[in-house]
Order: C-alpha cells, then sequence, then structure tokens
C-alpha cells in the first residue's frame, strides 16, 4: 500500500513538473512569435506601393548618389549590398570615403544587373523612371520610390522615409537633427546681414543652367540669406536663363563649377570662357572677380549634405561674417 502511494505521488509530481515545462514553452514560443510579429513593419512609397516586411532588410541596394549618402549615415556597411555607380567620384557625391566601406556597385540599371545583387529592398528616387521599378517589382523585389526633393524639408522628409523604409528610425531622426542645427547656425550668422547688403548669386553650369524656382538651390539660398539671382529673374526648374537676363540681374556672386563629369578639363576651360566673355565685362561677380567655388556634391545633393551646400554659399557671399 505504502509503495501504490509513493508510486502515485511520483507520477503526479511528474505529470506535474511535465505540464509546467509544456506550458513554459509553449509561453516561449508565443513570446517569439509576438516579438516577431512586432518587428515587422510596412511602408507606402510615393507610387502608392505598399511594402510589407517581416524584419528589416539585410541587402538594401542604391541606385543614386543622394540615397547612397542618406544609406551609409543609416546603416551599417554589411547592410547595403551595393552603392550606385557615382558612389566613388569625388566630384558628385559627397560620402566617397564612407563608400570604400561597401564593394559591390551598380554599373548598370537594369533588372538584370540589380537582381545580380540579390535585394531585399531597392531605394530610388522616381526621376530614374517606372520601367525598372516595375521590372524589379515584377521579379519579386520589393522597390521604394521617394519624390525628388524641391527643398530641404523635402530633403528632410526624404531622409525620414528611407530611414523607415530600412527600419532605422533612430539613425534617421539623429541625421535630421545635425542637418537641421548646421541650417541654424548658418542662419544665425547671415540675419546679421543687412538688408542693403544682401548679395544676388547665379549658379553656371556644365550642364546647363539650374537652381529656378522650386529647386533645391533656390531654398538654399533662402536659408543662406542671398537673393537667388535665376529665381529672382523668373526662371522655373528646369528652364534656362538666357544671357541677356544674366546681365541684367547684375549678380554679385557667379558660383562656377566643381565637377568636371567627364574628366576632360571642361570645368577650367568653361571658367575662363566666362570670365572673357564680352557680354559679362559689366557684371558686377565679373569687375570684381567673385566667381566662387561650391562643392556640386553639396550643391546638387539630394540628402544631408545640402546643408553643406548652403554653408558654402553663405561663406561665399559673406565672407567677412565667417571669419
Amino acid at each position: 500500500m505504502f509503495a501504490k502511494k509513493l508510486f502515485l505521488k511520483v507520477f503526479s509530481l511528474t505529470i506535474l513538473l511535465i505540464s509546467t515545462l509544456i506550458f513554459s514553452g509553449c509561453k516561449d514560443s508565443n513570446q517569439t512569435l509576438n516579438k516577431n510579429s512586432d518587428s515587422a513593419y510596412k511602408i507606402t512609397d510615393i507610387t502608392g506601393t505598399t511594402i510589407a516586411f517581416k524584419e528589416s532588410p539585410r541587402r538594401v541596394v542604391s541606385l543614386n548618389c543622394g540615397v547612397d549618402e542618406i544609406l551609409l549615415d543609416l546603416l551599417p556597411p554589411e547592410r547595403i549590398a551595393a552603392l550606385s555607380a557615382r558612389a566613388d567620384d569625388p566630384g558628385i557625391c559627397a560620402a566617397v570615403d564612407k563608400a570604400k566601406t561597401v564593394e559591390k556597385r551598380v554599373q548598370s540599371r537594369t533588372v538584370e544587373a540589380i537582381l545580380s545583387l540579390n535585394p531585399d529592398l531597392v531605394v530610388m528616387p522616381d526621376w530614374i523612371g517606372m520601367d525598372l521599378v516595375n521590372g524589379l517589382r515584377a521579379a519579386g523585389v520589393p522597390v521604394y520610390v521617394f519624390k525628388t526633393p524641391e527643398s530641404l524639408t523635402d530633403i528632410q522628409d526624404t531622409i525620414r522615409k528611407i530611414a523607415e523604409a530600412v527600419d532605422a528610425n533612430k539613425q534617421g531622426d539623429e541625421l535630421i537633427s545635425a542637418m537641421q542645427k548646421k541650417l541654424e547656425r548658418v542662419q544665425q550668422i547671415t540675419k546679421k546681414v543687412p538688408s542693403d547688403k544682401k548679395q544676388t548669386l547665379i549658379p553656371l553650369s556644365l550642364m546647363g543652367s539650374f537652381g529656378g524656382k522650386g529647386t533645391t538651390f533656390d531654398d538654399m539660398c533662402n536659408y543662406a540669406n542671398v537673393t537667388n539671382g535665376v529665381s529672382a529673374a523668373g526662371v522655373v526648374k528646369k528652364s534656362a536663363i538666357a544671357k541677356e537676363m544674366i546681365v541684367k540681374m547684375d549678380p554679385d556672386v557667379f558660383i562656377i563649377p566643381t565637377w568636371d563629369f567627364e574628366e576632360s578639363g571642361k570645368a577650367e576651360n568653361f571658367i575662363k570662357e566666362i570670365k572673357s566673355d564680352p557680354a559679362f565685362t559689366t557684371v558686377k561677380a565679373i569687375k570684381n572677380n567673385r566667381l566662387v567655388k561650391v562643392h556640386d556634391a553639396y550643391l546638387y545633393a539630394a540628402s544631408q549634405y545640402a546643408a553643406n551646400a548652403v554653408e558654402e554659399i553663405a561663406q561665399a557671399a559673406y565672407p567677412e561674417y565667417f571669419k
């Protein structure tokens, strides 16, 4: 009888122990599932396409310099599968040193070339075109498309959205905050400039006129407290400013190109032509020899480096305030 009672007691304890372990195992399993569920997120891009992620993308591919520059400050190199073909060109990419930490480049914007990189997310601006987007999506590759920025606020919004797409929200907030602090420092300095001393600038480019109304350059000028001569002449984005209009605006400063994209010496020849052009002999920028360089990698930036352009524009216009 004693042996029977002892057996029943041990049997009951064993059942209780097994039940406890099973319950604990189920509880741990549920916690893991819940954790995975909590980490999943969705984003919707400019095309109205929603991408659902079960986990953070680990092989992100960038298709232009602006995205290169943003991703390199958001993610560790091992999470970037490839950068754009221009990532190693210091004339147009502001993050060439950081780019060295990523091995692969997108040498061709074709579906086949991008698929060979085995991406789990491709990030690109809308100006690249929907044919590529549709081709990649048809092949099962998630593509996040964002609107080409037209202001510095747009750039900050782009940083925020790309950060959301790659699940790096904290890093995105930090990037925007640093950019905003730089802009505020420039504004604190340039607000000391008397209104009658405000400078007029016109940017010149090997690729034609740029910087009209509705462009990031126009907004950069606002932050730098200078008059954008192109915008003031009534020129809108993607439109050219005539030589006669430049003479009429009589800018205090010409911003001259720094990026020789063909590496053929065209930039220096272009500057010589401007200086010797008879039509510009009466323009203040020529008379006072105020042809200044602002890094094109900053000037054309659609990333946090646009704030560097604002700083350089302000320094070019008001050097005495930045001593």
